[in-house]
């Protein structure tokens, strides 16, 4: 308690005294001076921090449970603390400032919340002082030792690219170098790790760290020729005869000793049916020995069995059996060769027999001649050949015995593979993750490696990146023990590539150069060649066209060597598609003709997967050569491919990243059609990607998809006080379409993308703080001037404002957007929807024609008594005042409270009904749309309603959700969909109109607000004039709720019942 009141008074007294006025000042040096002094040799981590911080050791602590990562936090004892005191004491008039306080922090890294603050205050630091070396240098220190304190593998990489930018600002700046180097060796990139440690030592040659320096590249070096010796560690133990040499060298490498004890295997059946017995014994007994130890390291029998029944056979002269075996692993090898070659019908004849001989053998091998047929029905790629595959699979499992763990692990591992290729996600989880576990003794790369990069590719479309990036990185961590297992290591290094990309490029073409490495080693043309075509597209995003073009003709000499003819014909497609990516930017004629080429070439060899993606492309090239006739028809082709994949292996998600991919395409053409005076036909075009999937989802259910709406057919659905405001963000402008039921105009307003970013993130944030109303009323008028009051002169005498936005303009409290001359908000003037799109206007108002005018029953939800183990979040008792009142409202109502409001009963309940609100807890997951959720209460299932659970239901009957938690209608923005929220969830079940949150709001405040609204829908108003005319209620003035927080988080979505 003495420590931690101690580190309490330091901490309070630094926070308020130290840091860095706009320049560098005399007595920020002073502070960092002392801070250095007091630190002494205290070492903290194994990053270098800046300031002339001193050399000490860095003791790390390995712990038997090993976590993911480990060894970037040092032990030791704490700096003197009374010297830190007297510094604070004596430093109070100092300016307050972001680095010097980080710097505190990280003197004390595994306190509670020290990392957090220090990353967060150089952030902080970093945005202020943007050309400033050292405090990117120290962002990365702090990076480094969050990955280890959170466990987060996503910091690595942030760390590496600061502390590259670090080296950008100031090439002398030797931490940074450290840190740099520090990042790589601990993303298992050994190579580029130690020509990083070596380009620290040419700045920093002589100094205690340079001789950890030079330590650290030593450790890498042995460890490298640790993994290259594995392989001929285990022959030379095979050579010897020794048990003991064997077993050791079997533990080091077991899954080459599998390999290795079934080529044995193998070579004894054709020995043993050419009658040349003593080649055969010798074979028989090197796998008997092998798969013994194997058992003994790994558990698994299936080998040691396989091989003591051929000697029993062989002992007791049981010739039958014998020949049995032998022409089932003879059949076995080459129904497995078969497959490689891609002889798919021969191979199944192969593989069938081999079964058939195996089992006939009593023979624990039939268990892997049914698993390669398990492969070669997986690699038909159609729905049938994935449904044998299947049976196949689950029959393995459920009759091989426990021990022969591989075997299960690869038939759990093709299970998953196939529910990930159909988008069952929750089915190929578990497959995976049982696959791992069966494969966790066996070192098995394909289990081991292979089906982790997997399952983080999975957990990324379900889970987000954070969650992705700890399977990826342990599988990362695995790789350097498989330098003889060339295919697992090259797929997870290009996943690490893919999984990297967005966030730091230069890093994703390290890990694709490390694919590329692998790839090479295995000797395999294809794999060579694939990985070549994406580190060439890499270069070209990263500027670096001569890179590219090495690539593609290094993967054009691997194609050449491809046997099979439409292999070869598809990678030579992917190498067009790549020379046409690359070519794009400077030329694009040229660009048209190597996309035309790989179209061809897809489409003869009826390669559907990438004919979508070459299209897009293609019409990207049209389009920049202004041919925009060619691109819209390329596009259309795009478009339909797609389609005709709707009912095929793609997921909704596929297609929403395919549209968002497709934006720029439609931008150019849309801007095409502005500029030559055509708005109403770039209105047109850009309205067919807009919420495109929702509608799907929307129609998939009723059984008919909305089509892309015309001007006209909006024109038709608009009642007559209505007006829609449709916006288009372009690179340089905005533009704006008014839609009247008589008319359309248009007008463009000249402001950038990322400045209408930087003024709606500024509103997202101030706007939900009384503090800062002041703020945000000035961010609500600077909008308004550029998304309202360019269009003011065409805005009818409605009284209803249908807006549709785009991009970032989704997270604009269009209600509280604030005229600069009369000081009047928006909704003083109109009642105000948000539509996805103006088809799902059409669509909504054609599927709600002659129902009910007004809802008249009421499902309320309030404060769900949730898991508190699980979720550490505050109970809502005012949430469940709310829900009390408003069923106490209406005539017709059902309250679900506390324990009471399952999940379970939600669901059955909301179907009775018109109206749904739920108060409650929504966790909103932003980079895991799908994973976003509402609370409740555990019922049979977990209590978490998630988003993609919700557009799977049937809630057509309700007319209207009012979702009054947190962030209801906030999730990550598709340029094409809008935000992926709980709200769209709602549509996307049939729910035509949604009241939602835009950001955090109070409990007290938002239960009196939703009992004010409810009072008015019960006694006869419409849901849209009510929500109006409660917050005009809430706006007048002497009312205490005039800020934005709670008014104006509540946007209304949807058509008006």
């Amino acid at each position: 308690m003495a420590l931690l009141s101690t580190l309490g008074l330091a901490a309070l007294a630094v926070a308020g005294v130290w840091g860095l006025g706009v320049r560098r000042s005399d007595s920020h040096n002073l502070a960092i001076e002392r801070l250095v002094r007091a630190a002494g040799r205290y070492r903290p981590l194994a990053a270098r921090l800046t300031g002339g911080m001193r050399y000490a050791p860095c003791r790390v602590r390995h712990r038997a449970n090993e976590p993911l990562i480990e060894g970037l936090v040092c032990l030791g004892a704490s700096p003197p603390l009374e010297e830190l005191e007297r510094l604070a004491a004596d430093l109070r008039d100092v300016p307050t400032g972001d680095h010097a306080r980080a710097l505190f922090h990280l003197l004390w890294p595994r306190l509670e919340g020290s990392v957090e603050r220090a990353v967060e205050a150089l952030r902080r630091a970093s945005q202020t002082f943007p050309q400033r070396a050292d405090i990117y240098s120290d962002l990365s220190a702090a990076l480094l030792a969050r990955a280890e304190i959170a466990q987060d593998p996503q910091a690595l990489i942030e760390a590496h690219r600061v502390a590259e930018r670090a080296i950008e600002l100031d090439s002398s700046l030797a931490e940074a170098w450290f840190n740099r180097a520090l990042a790589l060796e601990w993303l298992h990139l050994p190579r580029d790790a130690l020509e990083a440690w070596s380009a620290y030592l040419a700045v920093d040659p002589r100094s205690e760290w340079a001789s950890e320096a030079r330590l650290r590249s030593g450790r890498l070096i042995a460890r490298l020729n640790r993994a290259a010796d594995a392989d001929g560690t285990l022959e030379l133990a095979v050579k010897s005869g020794t048990p003991v040499a064997l077993l050791d060298a079997v533990a080091g490498s077991p899954w080459r000793a599998s390999v290795l004890a079934e080529e044995a295997l193998f070579s004894w059946a054709r020995n043993y049916l050419a009658g040349s017995l003593s080649p055969a014994d010798s074979a028989i007994a090197l796998a008997r020995d092998l798969s013994r130890a194997l058992e003994l390291v790994s558990g698994d029998s299936l080998l040691s069995e396989t091989a003591a029944r051929i000697q029993h056979a062989l002992d007791r002269g049981d010739r039958s059996s014998a020949e049995l075996t032998a022409r089932g692993l003879v059949a076995l090898q080459e129904g497995l060769q078969k497959r490689r070659e891609l002889e798919l019908a021969e191979a199944t004849r192969l593989l069938e027999r081999a079964e058939e001989y195996l089992t006939l053998a009593d023979s624990p091998m039939r268990y892997w001649a049914k698993y390669g047929s398990v492969r070669v029905w997986t690699d038909r790629h159609d729905p049938a050949g994935y449904r044998r595959a299947l049976a196949l699979a689950r029959e393995i499992r459920r009759n091989a015995p426990r021990s022969y763990h591989l075997v299960r692990g690869y038939a759990a591992r093709s299970e998953g593979l196939i529910h990930h290729r159909t988008a069952r996600y929750e089915e190929a989880m578990e497959a995976y993750q049982r696959a791992i576990a069966e494969g966790s003794r066996t070192g098995d790369p394909e289990l081991s490696v292979r089906v982790r990069s997997w399952l983080a590719e999975l957990e990324s479309a379900l889970r987000g990146p954070e969650a992705a990036w700890n399977d990826l990185y342990a599988a990362l961590k695995l790789a350097p023990r498989f330098a003889g297992q060339p295919f697992s290591r090259s797929y997870v290094f290009e996943l690490a590539a893919r999984a990297s990309r967005p966030w730091n490029p230069a890093l994703a073409f390290r890990f694709q150069s490390e694919a590329i490495g692998a790839a090479l080693q295995s000797g395999d043309p294809r794999l060579a060649g694939d990985v070549l075509v994406t580190r060439a597209r890499l270069a070209a995003e990263l500027g670096d066209t001569a890179r590219a073009r090495a690539d593609l003709e290094e993967a054009f000499r691997q194609a050449a060597a491809i046997p099979n003819d439409t292999v070869k014909a598809l990678l030579a497609a992917d190498i067009d598609l790549a020379r046409g990516l690359a070519q794009l930017r400077h030329d694009p004629e040229n660009a048209i003709s190597s996309l035309a080429r790989a179209v061809g070439a897809y489409r003869r060899n009826r390669y559907r997967l990438g004919l979508a993606q070459a299209y897009l492309y293609l019409a990207s090239a049209y389009a920049a050569s202004n041919r925009i006739d060619s691109a819209e028809a390329m596009f259309e082709l795009a478009m339909a491919e797609t389609e005709g994949q709707r009912s095929g292996l793609t997921s909704y998600q596929d297609r929403i990243h395919f549209l968002d991919y497709a934006r720029p395409v439609f931008d150019r053409i849309a801007s095409f059609y502005i500029d030559r005076g055509n708005p109403e036909r770039a209105w047109e075009f850009l309205e067919r990607a807009r919420a495109r999937v929702l509608l799907e989802q929307i129609g998939t259910r009723s059984g008919s998809i909305a089509e892309p709406a015309g001007i006209t057919a909006v024109r038709r659905h608009l009642a007559p006080e209505e007006a829609l405001i449709s916006y288009a963000s372009f690179d340089q402008e905005v533009v704006i379409w008014v839609i009247e039921p008589d008319r359309a105009k248009s007008v463009r307003v000249p402001i950038g993308r990322t400045e209408l970013q930087r003024l709606v993130l500024e509103l997202e944030r101030t706007a939900p703080s009384p503090a800062r109303a002041g703020e945000a009323l000035e961010l609500s008028t600077r909008l308004y001037r550029v998304l309202v009051q360019p269009a003011a002169h065409l805005l009818p005498p409605a009284k209803r404002l249908l807006f549709v936005p785009d991009g970032d303009i989704h997270r604009v409290p269009f209600a509280a957007l604030r005229e600069p001359d009369r000081g009047r908000y928006l909704v003083e003037d109109y009642q105000i929807a948000v539509l996805p799109s103006g088809a799902f206007l059409v669509a909504a108002r054609s599927r709600t024609s002659g129902k009910q005018a007004r809802p008249t029953g009421v499902l309320a939800v309030g404060n769900p008594l949730f898991d508190r183990q699980t979720y550490r979040l505050p109970y809502l008792p005012a949430a469940e005042r709310e829900a009390r009142q408003v069923a106490a409202a209406f005539p017709r109502s059902a309250l679900l409270i506390g324990k009471e409001a399952t999940e379970e009963k939600f669901i059955e309940e909301a179907r009775k009904f018109d109206i749904v609100h739920f108060a409650g807890h929504a966790v909103v997951k932003p980079e895991a749309p799908s994973l976003s959720h509402l609370l409740f209460a555990p019922g049979p299932g977990d209590g978490a309603l998630y988003a993609r659970e919700l557009a799977d239901l049937n809630f057509e009957g309700v007319q209207l959700a009012v979702l009054s938690g947190c962030h209801t209608a906030a999730g990550r923005v598709s340029s094409t969909e809008g935000p992926s929220s709980l709200a769209r969830a709602f549509f996307a079940a049939g729910v035509p109109a949604v009241i939602a949150s835009l950001w955090a709001v109070e409990d007290e405040s938002t239960s009196r607000f939703f009992d004010a609204y409810h009072q008015k829908v019960a006694a006869g108003e419409n849901p849209l004039a009510a929500l109006r005319e409660t917050q005009l209620e809430w706006i007048a003035p002497g009312t205490p709720a005039r800020g934005l927080s709670t008014w104006a988080a509540f946007q209304f979505f949807g058509v008006n019942p």
